[in-house]
């Protein structure tokens, strides 16, 4: 469905997932032959490729429910020559695992914060369960009526619902989806393909498409969960039509979805031809235009760029942060910021929610002030920025992931303004947030880089400390190692020694 590498992930759960079907069906079949043998491949293919499945992915664990649709359709309809299943091992290995999948989605929504905005998101659970009712309603119109090309990865200007009615379009989407779910578990032994396709559809979409706090829109989500949705037409076609008929249109369909295939390849071929197609897609995409603008920034072509970006602020309503920062770092990589339009830019911006995304552009932001690339704009006026944001209720709770990362952008200006003591304590408010070994030292480099030896070794040994809250680091960066940070240690030694016995004293910022 898609043809981006990465979603291998949906590749293999689909691998796994199929081929715990077909040895359960071969089991399946055979319950009248030997019991005891047909038993003891159900068991092995539900438990192997289950764990298979959800290791290479976690959706993986909807395999016992997959197969439980396929027992209810497909096998139910054939109850004449394929005898029920034993009500223990059905109970153990096929509704077991399917109530502790519903129930953990329950407690999604029973735990508190079901109507909050959780970062990094900009929707509640809430939101996000009605949002997902028109979204399943277009994956099923791209499956249908396919496109030549989609928006791919960038889908964030995907209007969330915030109610039944706002817009009208949910409860109509909502009314659909009961009504098919409802048609195909009524109809499911007349009608057993049909059912299968729809139940299965909607069981394959469970865990990504509901409460759990993910991107609102990925076509990949569909790899799995579409897998059956042609097999009803392509059956009827069979037995409606003459051989010669069925070829024919089996032909054609497969050469157009081919040639539509094949442009999207030659899109997907390069990342500079997929950013700048998606983007002329959506253009009120924020993360597309921002990332088309870099890309053509990158390229020498600054004035396209501010142009793509300007163009997107005025379409985009809302002032997207995305936006405003991509052209205050382009502007500043020009020479072109000014401090009252830097000023400007920064009001608004300290004003916002903070979008934890934006740590590698805030990053760069400071890095192209710290070497000067915009001499209007002094690195000691960066902090007001920052320091203003915390004055935002949502992102002044210091155990959230925005307040460690704008805590982590005050220390990184204030290293670099020669305030070691507030860089420190920002340091370590980041810390307290969010703990992480590579984030730790990320922090003693800059430290150490502005000559502040003593703070660099007290974080790096808080690094040594934080090894195993790697995966719950802040800002991605290189896994470190104990020997990583030992060796790191020995060379700010030998510089804080060095500088003492040259008897000079940090360099200016």
């Amino acid at each position: 469905t898609t043809l981006y590498a990465v979603q291998r992930m949906a590749q293999l759960v689909t691998t796994f997932s199929f081929a715990g079907l077909s040895l359960w069906m071969y089991g399946r079949v055979r319950i009248g032959e030997d019991a005891r043998k047909a038993y003891l491949v159900m068991s092995l293919a539900v438990a192997l490729f289950t764990l298979l499945a959800l290791i290479s992915k976690e959706n993986g664990i909807l395999l016992p429910m997959l197969i439980g649709v396929v027992e209810i359709t497909v096998v139910a309809s054939q109850r004449a020559r394929l005898p029920a299943l034993h009500r223990a091992w059905a109970g153990v290995f096929l509704l077991l695992p399917s109530a502790v999948v519903l129930a953990y989605l329950g407690m999604q929504v029973f735990k508190g914060g079901f109507f909050d905005v959780i970062e990094p998101r900009d929707f509640s659970l809430y939101e996000r369960l009605l949002t997902q009712s028109r979204i399943l309603v277009e994956y099923l119109q791209h499956w249908f009526i396919p496109k030549l090309y989609t928006t791919g990865v960038f889908q964030d200007h995907f209007i969330h619902s915030t109610g039944m009615l706002s817009p009208v379009t949910t409860l109509l989407s909502a009314v659909l989806h009961a009504a098919l779910i409802a048609t195909a578990f009524v109809k499911r032994r007349q009608w057993p393909l049909f059912a299968l396709a729809v139940l299965f559809y909607y069981t394959g979409h469970l865990l990504e498409s509901t409460v759990i706090n993910l991107e609102l829109y990925f076509e990949h989500r569909n790899y799995l969960s579409a897998a059956f949705l042609f097999l009803p037409l392509a059956a009827l076609l069979y037995d409606k039509a003459s051989p010669g008929v069925f070829i024919t249109t089996t032909i054609l369909i497969a050469l157009l979805l081919g040639g539509f295939l094949r442009y999207s390849s030659t899109v997907w071929s390069s990342f500079p031809s997929l950013v700048e197609t998606s983007a002329r897609k959506a253009p009120t995409s924020a993360r597309a235009q921002a990332q088309f603008a870099t890309q053509l920034h990158a390229a020498g072509r600054a004035e396209e760029a501010l142009e793509v970006i300007d163009r997107a602020i005025d379409v985009i309503p809302g002032d997207a942060p995305h936006l405003l920062l991509n052209r205050l770092v382009i502007l500043c990589e020009q020479n072109l910021l000014d401090r009252d339009e830097y000023e400007r830019v920064a009001g608004v911006l300290s004003g916002k929610r903070y979008d934890p995304r934006l740590i590698r552009v805030y990053s760069a932001f400071i890095a192209a002030v710290i070497a000067e690339r915009c001499p209007s704009v002094p690195i000691e006026t960066l902090r007001p920025m920052f320091a203003g944001m915390l004055e935002i209720p949502h992102n002044s709770d210091a155990t959230s992931l925005g307040y460690s990362h704008i805590q982590y952008l005050i220390g990184y200006t204030d290293a670099f303004s020669g305030d070691a003591a507030s860089a420190f304590a920002a340091f370590e408010k980041s810390l307290e947030a969010r703990p992480g070994a590579s984030h730790a030292m990320m922090m003693a480099a800059l430290m150490a880089t502005n000559g502040y030896y003593d703070e660099a070794l007290t974080l790096s040994d808080v690094a040594l400390t934080q090894l195993d809250a790697d995966s719950q680091s802040t800002i991605r960066g290189a896994r470190v190692s104990a020997a990583d940070i030992r060796e790191f240690q020995s060379v700010v030694r030998a510089d804080k020694e060095a500088e003492q016995d040259a008897g000079t004293s940090r360099p200016e910022p």
